[in-house]
């Protein structure tokens, strides 16, 4: 998708075309290399944003790294409970304390999942940068943090602290299970 289209603009077609369906890829190329663009691009759910120009290898390295990122994520349940929350992996969706349902990106799907399998356990931004992003991929810690703004705010919906990302000064995240109660499904809610 690009953001500066003939008649409107990518960000906008994105939002429009996320609210319809959740289960594809979404890519940004474009000129516009302004930073709040390009994190408006990714908080609709973009994989990725590419500047142009760009080497076409880049754009096919880029593309085998998500879909090897999503072939990992369906090693574990479509749908995990830690008391009012839930994650539906198969759907890209979380649902909060309260109920709502929220669209997430492949790239934070892929951070959950990574963070899930090494429940309990320091995960450094730079393995989560190599396993999301890829080697020969340069995103800055930075933009691993945003991506973990968003999943804590879904977290911090439920007061009971279910699930928690605590910050590892230094290194990087560490996923927090509680004791209570919870379910893996392999089905729908």
């Amino acid at each position: 998708m690009d953001i500066g289209l003939p008649d409107g603009d990518g960000l906008t077609l994105a939002k429009r075309l996320r609210a319809i369906r959740k289960d594809f890829y979404l890519i940004f190329l474009s000129a516009q290399n302004d930073p709040e663009t390009r994190v408006q691009g990714l908080e609709i759910g973009g994989e990725d944003y590419i500047t142009k120009p760009f080497a076409l290898k880049e754009l096919t390295l880029r593309l085998q790294r998500i879909l090897k990122v999503s072939e990992k994520v369906n090693d574990l349940p479509s749908i995990i409970r830690h008391g009012d929350l839930v994650i539906k992996f198969n759907d890209y969706e979380l649902i909060d304390y309260s109920g709502n349902v929220i669209t997430i990106s492949q790239k934070e799907r892929g951070i959950l999942h990574l963070l899930y399998q090494k429940k309990n356990q320091a995960v450094s931004r730079d393995q989560i940068i190599e396993e999301i992003w890829g080697e020969g991929a340069y995103p800055s810690n930075r933009t691993v943090d945003n991506y973990i703004v968003k999943l804590r705010r879904w977290m911090d919906t439920d007061l009971n602290k279910p699930l928690d990302i605590k910050s590892i000064r230094g290194l990087g995240y560490k996923l927090v299970i509680s004791k209570n109660k919870s379910e893996e499904m392999h089905g729908t809610i």
